[in-house]
């Protein structure tokens, strides 16, 4: 009979174990932030407390739908830790949980999936938590404000603040914001976390050629390459008319140069103009680059456009050397007449005195002039002359008597021989002509020949000039004056 009692005691508790366990794991509570919101692609994290209100511990595992990740499914992958864990009674375990959706889960709808915690020792004791998770648009992702300077100088730094905030309790690792207008344009590459608030600051230097008026400054932000936050403002690029410039006076011997280098610092095409001072005399030997707009007086003037950025260059140059290269030139050829004509050996003729009938003239004086220039004899000195047929040389001569006068087919030859003539010596030879029958007309006399040897024993020949004589003058054709020894 005591058998029997006992028997059936412990049978009644093995009856009301489950029951008891089953009561005990009521006492776990899960609680989350209740609907989370992602962008499709991207990974939610998920904070879940798991409280244990009873008194008795507990060991609980989590195990997730076995279908949730399926190809046909919304969700990339569920992850959590840890997958099981001992929860004392009246404390609370901390679940991770981290879910991506897929790229291509709609928008603007809930997905939701189960996580079922399990007793340990207690299989059959469960209870679920759903997840529910809400594709957002685009458009809900992130919030972007965009703050700029208003105006703006050409030259300077100009500098935009972006704002964002993440809408979202899911990183963004693969978001870009595009910071743009018609002068510059940056992208840059961020990761947002979950909740985040930042913002980002852009400088860019303006063009000192940036042209005056209002320009848009955007701010796009995108996500996985897809737009999805776009803010603008506009601002204003003032206007500058400026030129500066540099000028340069450089100076040698006999010359000046002036170099004028306008450049336009403004934003805007602007008028210029330099003037600088020419006199009449440096007026003569200057030159322009371009040439001036104008002369004022001796002012020397030049107006230009110029356009932003742009340079404009002057140059004048007032250059006196080629009047010294001509000056020289005169002075060399000068000196060279003087010493090719002054040296040498000349052999002048001339007629000095005539006498005329009415039947023409009859007698007639002849001076041949010789004139050594040099320091250097003439060796074997002879002077020739030759007569017309209807003249004769009258047996009058001067100092010195011919060697010879000999009847040739082209006339008379009268020959002197003088030997030797020292250096700057002069010989003066005379004699009378006459003729046979009076002439009435022209005269012309050929020109007499001295040969002779130099230093070297070469032999010279030199020739005086014609003489032309008629009714009251004498015509002498300008001697071969010199002949270099």
């Amino acid at each position: 009979m005591r058998l029997l009692r006992t028997t059936i005691i412990f049978a009644a508790i093995l009856a009301l174990m489950p029951l008891l366990a089953s009561a005990k794991f009521e006492d776990l509570e899960i609680t989350g932030n209740g609907l989370e919101k992602a962008a499709a692609g991207s990974v939610v994290n998920i904070i879940l407390a798991v409280d244990n209100k009873g008194s008795e511990n507990l060991n609980v595992g989590v195990n997730r739908d076995p279908f949730a990740t399926l190809e046909s499914s919304w969700f990339e992958y569920i992850m959590f830790s840890p997958s099981t864990f001992k929860i004392e009674g009246g404390e609370k375990q901390v679940l991770n949980v981290s879910i991506k959706l897929k790229r291509t889960v709609p928008t603007d709808s809930n997905y939701k999936t189960p996580l079922t915690f399990y007793q340990l020792d207690a299989a059959k004791n469960t209870k679920d938590y759903d997840i529910v998770i809400r594709a957002v648009s685009p458009e809900e992702i992130l919030k972007a404000e965009i703050e700029a300077d208003s105006t703006i100088m050409p030259g300077k730094k100009y500098s935009a603040r972006v704002k964002l905030k993440n809408n979202l309790n899911a990183v963004l690792p693969e978001s870009e914001i595009f910071v743009s207008s018609e002068l510059f344009e940056e992208r840059r590459s961020i990761i947002m976390l979950p909740w985040q608030e930042r913002e980002e600051e852009f400088s860019f230097q303006m063009p000192d050629s940036a042209r005056p008026g209002g320009y848009t400054l955007n701010a796009r932000v995108y996500y996985d390459k897809q737009l999805v936050k776009k803010a603008e403002t506009g601002f204003t690029v003032s206007t500058i008319s400026d030129v500066g410039g540099e000028e340069q006076v450089k100076k040698g011997f006999l010359w000046k140069r002036i170099s004028v280098t306008r450049t336009s610092t403004g934003n805007t095409p602007t008028e210029s103009s330099y003037q600088t001072r020419v006199t009449g005399f440096e007026r003569l030997f200057a030159r322009y680059s371009p040439e001036p707009s104008e002369f004022s007086g001796e002012m020397a003037k030049w107006r230009f456009s110029m356009n932003p950025g742009s340079e404009y260059t002057i140059s004048v140059t007032v250059n006196y050397r080629p009047l010294l290269w001509a000056a020289i030139v005169i002075i060399a050829f000068t000196v060279f007449v003087v010493v090719v004509f002054k040296r040498g050996v000349t052999l002048k003729k001339e007629i000095m005195s005539h006498r005329t009938t009415h039947e023409g003239f009859t007698d007639i004086k002849v001076r041949i002039h010789i004139k050594n220039h040099d320091k250097t004899p003439l060796h074997d000195a002879v002077l020739m002359e030759v007569l017309p047929h209807h003249m004769h040389p009258k047996m009058e001569f001067g100092t010195l008597q011919p060697e010879a006068i000999e009847k040739g087919e082209r006339g008379i030859r009268i020959r002197w021989n003088l030997e030797h003539v020292r250096g700057h010596e002069e010989r003066i030879i005379t004699y009378i002509l006459s003729t046979k029958i009076g002439i009435i007309g022209d005269i012309e006399l050929q020109p007499s020949l001295l040969r002779f040897k130099n230093k070297s024993g070469k032999i010279i020949s030199v020739s005086s000039n014609k003489v032309r004589f008629s009714s009251g003058k004498s015509d002498i054709a300008p001697p071969k004056e010199h002949v270099r020894l």
